[in-house]
């Protein structure tokens, strides 16, 4: 049901018990209600298979202004009276035939996948399963792609030269190890020579995409509003995305913030202490850096602590460690709550493990 393209894929692919699939395409007068090319002749007419359709499309549409839903919730009532669906295989078909319209536009919540033919058919599968057992299933929480959306990959795909995606959250997940190859924020493009004020603010915007929000969070309003701003500063944005000029935005906000206390010749030091204390992520706040900063200059400039009488050696003097901020551990629990996908958390997991072995005691502990 979801992969056939004509009428006459129905009447010939389907075998044994599954042959009678195409009977319950066809009105009290054996005439079918579906043309040649599987669509619906009439949606006025009363027949099951329109009216499960028509429900089946109304409610994803409607769903899909929530950043993301459940299918197998959203639908239930499809599995109550008056409609009463249980597993059969005449039941799978007609929720099968009623998602023909979502494939390819659909994605899995959490992870960014798109869900085509294969995928699809787990799902209806799932949805079954959910409503038989009377459970919850994380699996089938989805999002549904707009116009807007798959237009505003492709810009962001193009902006940071990212040529295979499968969608929102996997171009997101590609432009984070672009960022923390190149070794600077997002935000640092801010401080080139920005010749217009609201090129800023579509990189402050386009961080907030890539970076600070989660799936759940960006809405289709937010996504039709960044989609122009990119479009009709395309040319320019490619000149200030430029991979040189994140060290460049870099550096002069770290002397334009703390004017006369950061000398050229110690950038770098200033730098590389900022990377010590910041997450390789690339999630860096401005005002945590700031802060990093006036640590810097205030153990710069502090006189060394005396030495206990009778030490001949010298003790190091190391630059203060900074534990994260409590807005940043709130934001990082919150991502962590609002996480349904638990395949793709172990993905973040084991790329958390990778980039902090240190860490693998404390996950041994738990886990």
């Amino acid at each position: 049901m979801l992969n056939g393209s004509s009428r006459t894929d129905l009447e010939t692919q389907p075998k044994a018990q599954y042959r009678y699939i195409k009977d319950i395409f066809k009105d009290k007068y054996s005439d079918y209600v579906i043309d040649n090319k599987l669509k619906i002749k009439d949606t006025s007419i009363s027949h099951p298979v329109i009216e499960i359709y028509s429900q089946v499309k109304n409610i994803i549409e409607k769903s899909s202004k929530k950043p993301s839903f459940n299918l197998a919730e959203e639908l239930r009532f499809l599995s109550r009276p008056p409609f009463g669906l249980y597993t059969n295989i005449l039941n799978m078909a007609i929720i099968g035939y009623a998602f023909r319209s979502f494939v390819d536009k659909l994605y899995t919540a959490n992870s960014g996948v798109l869900i085509d033919t294969i995928t699809m058919r787990d799902k209806v599968n799932e949805i079954f399963e959910c409503w038989q057992k009377d459970k919850g299933c994380d699996k089938l929480n989805v999002c549904l792609g707009s116009e807007e959306e798959k237009e505003l990959i492709k810009e962001l795909a193009n902006l940071f030269d990212i040529k295979e995606y499968t969608g929102l959250q996997d171009v997101r997940w590609k432009i984070k190890d672009v960022v923390k190859n190149i070794g600077f924020p997002i935000w640092s493009l801010k401080y080139c020579n920005i010749e217009y004020e609201h090129h800023k603010e579509i990189i402050d915007d386009i961080n907030r995409i890539v970076i600070e929000l989660t799936d759940t969070e960006i809405d289709i309003d937010f996504v039709k509003k960044l989609l122009p701003k990119i479009q009709n500063n395309r040319f320019d944005l490619h000149q200030i995305f430029e991979k040189d000029n994140y060290k460049k935005g870099f550096t002069q906000f770290l002397i334009s913030k703390k004017k006369g206390k950061i000398k050229a010749d110690e950038v770098e030091n200033v730098i590389a202490f900022i990377k010590q204390n910041q997450p390789e992520e690339l999630n860096w706040k401005e005002n945590d850096v700031e802060n990093l900063i006036l640590k810097y200059i205030i153990g710069r400039d502090s006189p060394p602590a005396p030495q206990p009488s009778g030490s001949s050696e010298l003790q190091p003097l190391s630059q203060p460690q900074p534990q994260p901020t409590q807005e940043t551990i709130e934001r990082a629990k919150k991502k962590i709550e609002s996480f349904k996908d638990i395949n793709g958390l172990k993905n973040i997991i084991l790329k958390i493990l990778d980039e902090r072995p240190d860490i693998a005691d404390i996950l041994n502990k738990y886990l």
